[in-house]
């Protein structure tokens, strides 16, 4: 590796800490910061204060002039242990974002300094004594990212006295990360981008993409077969789903999602199906590969049974009372028959909507929390906007066009939702998903689902056998 890419992973590495710094004292007031931790018997801003002062030392070698040192010319910089204590830094919440957020932009600036600068840097090695040493730019900013690391670890414990939820990863030190994706659930994951039950568990996954990972294999497709008048009067040819092999043979009825559990040495070993399955199986398996950590990050309350049936039970709702009239709005031909299953739609939003409002926040569980339930819902609730393109305004689901009040709930829920960043990166393009959704809507596509509504049942009661495509 070059001196010059040392330097600048040292400096990513500096910059990654300093923003958890800052992230970290967003999420505190001064008195929590001043005040004494009985945990590590300090204050966070002592603990700051410290970690910074390391800091402003290795970045003064970014600026020092070379003096001679031996036979060789150096940069200098303090004493690491010549320390300022009781100063702003430490009892100043404002004070030290600000020195925070002058080196996180200094971070930026490598392009005409090399990291193996050599330099001299000097610690005191006893109470009388102190000693020079020599050591590399790159190594001084590493080590002080490395220094403040252990100091965020201490004061994740202190902020646990206040109640006050981290991220997991504040504080643990990258080669324990690295450590830690080595022993991570691995999968590949048979999906399909336009299917929306399997965008569930692709919700899922990425809800939980700290947690485990995962290998995406886009198993749907479609091809055209030849049409008969006698069957269908869309005068189209008919598609199909073409489905990978791959995705047969793990799994015979050929349906996403289907998730393989990966072995360490690459073989596969056990498979988990069907959509609400799968979802709650990847919270249950983060959780029990889980050292700890706040239990809000989890799609299932765990510690309360009853709210874990009300998870259950309104899983299966939405599923069946908001997800499958979609298909019936869209696959029938009768105008009637859209009709009655948008008013279904309808009178499901407003009953989802009642029970959000048994609890705080915008979503399902109070406070916010991401759960199943979400999950279970928001593929197709994503896609509403889907009827509008094909069955006309009168069939629209949006504030605009449904602004009775009973109906507010569930559009804050929708909002919230779509703005989550670990929902954003499932999302289908718009209008690729419209040209997908419209073999559905002409009667071209042969599919399981699509078969089951024509024959007069409910998507979800598809059968294997019966609709087999």
């Amino acid at each position: 590796m070059s001196s010059v890419n040392a330097l600048r992973r040292a400096m990513t590495m500096q910059r990654s800490v300093l923003q958890d710094k800052l992230s970290l004292l967003n999420s505190v007031n001064n008195f929590q910061y001043t005040s004494l931790s009985s945990t590590i018997n300090a204050t966070i801003g002592q603990h700051i204060r410290h970690s910074l002062h390391h800091t402003t030392i290795a970045f003064s070698l970014l600026s020092s002039p070379r003096h001679v040192n031996s036979h060789h010319t150096a940069r200098s910089a303090g004493n690491y242990d010549d320390r300022p204590r009781a100063d702003k830094i430490e009892t100043d919440i404002d004070e030290a974002k600000e020195l925070i957020n002058e080196f996180i932009e200094r971070t930026e600036f490598v392009e005409d300094l090399r990291g193996d600068d050599p330099c001299t840097i000097t610690f005191s090695t006893s109470p009388e004594e102190c000693t020079d040493f020599s050591s590399t730019l790159a190594r001084e900013i590493q080590f002080a990212g490395h220094h403040s690391t252990h100091h965020l670890a201490m004061i994740k414990l202190a902020l646990q006295e206040f109640n006050i939820k981290v991220n997991d990863d504040l504080g643990r030190a990258n080669s324990t990360k690295a450590n830690d994706q080595l022993s991570k659930p691995h999968f590949k994951y048979h999906s399909a981008w336009f299917c929306p039950f399997a965008h569930r568990a692709t919700l899922a996954l990425e809800h939980h993409s700290d947690s485990l990972s995962y290998d995406w294999v886009e198993s749907l497709g479609w091809e055209q077969r030849e049409n008969s008048d006698e069957q269908t009067e869309t005068g189209k040819e008919w598609w199909y789903h073409y489905k990978n092999p791959d995705l047969i043979r793990v799994n015979s009825a050929g349906m996403v999602p289907t998730l393989v559990e990966m072995l360490p040495d690459g073989s596969e070993s056990r498979v988990v199906t069907e959509s609400l399955v799968v979802t709650d199986f990847i919270d249950n398996i983060v959780k029990n590969n889980s050292s700890g950590g706040a239990p809000s990050r989890f799609l299932l309350p765990h510690d309360d049974p009853y709210e874990m049936s009300r998870c259950r039970i309104w899983s299966d709702k939405v599923a069946k009372e908001l997800c499958s009239p979609y298909y019936t709005l869209l696959v029938k031909q009768d105008h009637e028959e859209r009709l009655e299953a948008f008013s279904n739609i309808k009178t499901g939003i407003g009953k989802f909507g009642v029970e959000l409002e048994k609890t705080s926040g915008e979503l399902f569980l109070s406070d916010n929390q991401v759960s199943v339930v979400d999950f279970a819902l928001f593929p197709w609730a994503w896609r509403y906007y889907v009827f509008k393109y094909y069955r006309g305004s009168e069939f629209e689901i949006s504030r605009e066009a449904l602004p009775s009040k009973e109906y507010k709930p569930f559009f804050d829920w929708l909002d919230h939702m779509s703005d989550l960043e670990a929902v954003k990166r499932t999302l289908p393009e718009k209008e690729r998903y419209l040209e997908h959704i419209g073999k559905y809507a002409d009667g071209s596509a042969r599919s399981k689902v699509a078969e089951a509504v024509r024959r007069g049942v409910a998507a979800h009661e598809y059968d294997d056998e019966i609709d087999k495509h």
